[in-house]
């Protein structure tokens, strides 16, 4: 009866944290030779699959990505085609299960230093690939590692939360370092998102509804209450 569907979608309910950090999402534009006065608008294409659980909707986040890239392709743009592989690298391949894509930040960041100090920056075109955004990606994922070892300290884990990574989660203003937000999926049809691939459709069965958002606020603080 009503009881039982009530307690069946309770049960069907996920809480998702999402963690990123402004570093990962500093390395890989500059790194990846994303034009300095085009990362805005870069991000704001690349936003429009985030509404989607980079774990429980993956394959609807990869159903946005054709209309993302068609908009990064578009010479206005000046983003390198490499660069459009490897941020479609971070968006799906790297976005989920957090163990998994803390490992595959730090592979991108050994290939971005790689390239770097070897001259295979050339291959990416304008911007280039700089050690120094290797290293944003080093200091990023080595403070997510650290969150996500206290997270399970105090028992923060799975079944009853979802720890997941979102290397291109958008920085809250002023918040630095590590990033988070929390979500509630629910069960029904996801909400049509609009942006570079709204011409895409959703099959989702999750809804996905925010909760918090929120970081670190060092530079807010140091602002308040300067040394």
């Amino acid at each position: 009866g009503g009881a039982a569907g009530a307690a069946s979608g309770v049960g069907a309910m996920r809480v998702e944290l999402r963690l990123g950090h402004r570093l990962m999402v500093e390395g890989l534009t500059s790194g990846l030779g994303v034009p300095k006065d085009k990362v805005e608008t870069v991000l704001s294409q690349l936003h429009t699959a985030l509404p989607f659980s980079p774990a429980a909707q993956r394959e609807e986040r990869a159903g946005r990505w054709p209309g993302i890239a068609k908009a990064l392709e578009d010479p206005s743009m000046g983003v390198p085609g490499y660069c459009i592989g490897r941020l479609r690298t971070a968006l799906l391949g790297a976005a989920g299960e957090l163990g998994a894509g803390l490992a595959r930040m730090t592979a991108m960041a050994k290939e971005l230093a790689s390239s770097g100090a070897s001259g295979g920056g050339a291959r990416v075109g304008r911007g280039g690939v700089l050690p120094a955004s290797a290293s944003l990606l080093y200091a990023a994922t080595a403070e997510l590692q650290v969150l996500a070892h206290y997270l399970g300290l105090v028992g923060v884990c799975a079944p009853a939360l979802s720890v997941v990574l979102d290397p291109l989660m958008i920085p809250p203003d002023g918040y630095s370092g590590a990033l988070f937000t929390l979500h509630l999926l629910t069960p029904g049809p996801a909400p049509a998102v609009t942006g570079a691939s709204s011409g895409s459709s959703s099959s989702s069965t999750l809804r996905c509804h925010t909760l918090a958002a929120g970081g670190r606020y060092d530079g807010l603080l140091r602002m308040l209450w300067p040394p």
